[in-house]
């Protein structure tokens, strides 16, 4: 009965992939080769991806490229700083995405592990409300620091929260924000055998690029941990508003 319950439950969900690109067109292919040798469910995967609107070359060889793959490849293009980098997520996910689980990525993420997405669909079937973060090994800092750098959570997360991810970083802290959040609703699942490696430039998996550096003097300029610590209460408002829903939730 369990076996039965858990194919029917893969049948009817699916996953989107969202994030950001700028200049990095042949990172985003490298990833997407990496789903389609490593990915079960090609047909229930969707990629979304948010463009500035002066990388159209990057834009036109993702779009030449599209056809050697077996998933939808979704894109939006928006003026150069339209949005805060952490709020570049939330259009992508409001304008594209249409499947019930979304992925938190970027272009710098590898998926190594055969047949990944079931792991993700055997961990959002164990939990009725579907209120859950989920993250795996990015072979840098997730499991050493319990920081999801990268993470799936259920519609029904975003759907029960004010936005997904918190709308006012130029850099990181969009994962600390999710990981702290979730971590006090005991909804925070590690899997280690999920491997999704962070090709990170700071450990040598890649080359640090003008975007990254970029990054980083934004970070240093807007000053995010600051704005973080300024934002508990907004932080626990949400937390709220999902514990709310959880403790509510009758499963039908």
């Amino acid at each position: 009965h369990k076996d039965f319950e858990y194919k029917r439950y893969k049948m009817e969900e699916s996953i989107s992939i969202i994030f950001p690109t700028r200049e990095r067109p042949n990172a985003v292919l490298e990833l997407f080769q990496t789903l389609q040798d490593n990915t079960h469910h090609k047909s229930r995967l969707e990629i979304c991806l948010y463009f500035d609107d002066d990388d159209i070359n990057s834009l036109q060889i993702i779009e030449n490229n599209k056809n050697k793959f077996d998933f939808n490849i979704k894109t939006i293009v928006k003026p150069r700083f339209f949005t805060k980098m952490s709020n570049m997520w939330n259009i992508a996910y409001q304008e594209l995405a249409k499947n019930s689980i979304i992925m938190l990525c970027a272009d710098d993420f590898r998926f190594k592990t055969h047949n990944w997405d079931d792991i993700v669909y055997e961990e959002f079937a164990k939990v009725p409300d579907k209120i859950l973060l989920l993250y795996g090994n990015d072979g840098f800092i997730s499991g050493r620091l319990q920081i999801a750098t990268q993470s799936f959570v259920h519609r029904k997360w975003i759907q029960n929260s004010p936005f997904w991810l918190p709308p006012y970083f130029s850099c990181d802290y969009c994962d600390t924000w999710l990981s702290d959040i979730a971590k006090n609703l005991n909804r925070k699942v590690y899997r280690n055998d999920l491997l999704i490696e962070h090709m990170h430039f700071l450990i040598g998996k890649s080359q640090k690029d003008k975007n990254s550096e970029e990054r980083i003097e934004r970070d240093k300029k807007d000053n995010n941990k600051q704005i973080y610590e300024n934002k508990v209460e907004e932080r626990l408002s949400q937390e709220k508003k999902l514990k709310e829903y959880i403790n509510n939730f009758i499963e039908n």
